[in-house]
């Protein structure tokens, strides 16, 4: 198996197990968002496998890709659910969530997602 953003690709040998049900809610939260701090100025949320993911497209801290898990307050734990990095997303319009707050910081949907 392979993924590209939110695509998920299986070769004929994948006897993997099928996505597990998610919440229609994830649903809003797909999609590009940006912000004016040089550091973290872009950052892709995907929707694959039953699973949000976060992705960041530079190395380092602000770079790679991390699993979001659903906490009981309405945030997502972003990668381990012991690290203090928290997502959620806000102001859901027309569907779609226009601000994801990650740590404090504000990032608003693209017009390209």
């Amino acid at each position: 198996e392979a993924f590209h953003g939110d695509e998920w690709f299986r070769g004929e040998a994948y006897h993997g197990p099928e996505p597990e049900p998610y919440p229609a809610s994830w649903e809003a939260y797909p999609g590009v968002y940006r912000s004016n701090v040089p550091w973290a100025e872009v950052m892709r949320i995907v929707l694959r496998k039953g699973r949000l993911a976060q992705i960041w497209p530079r190395e380092g801290e602000f770079g790679g890709e991390d699993e979001l898990t659903p906490l009981e307050d309405g945030w997502f734990a972003v990668g381990a659910t012991w690290t203090p990095r928290r997502i959620r997303f806000d102001r859901i319009l027309d569907g779609k969530a226009a601000v994801a707050e990650y740590n404090g910081g504000r990032l608003y949907r693209s017009f390209e997602s």
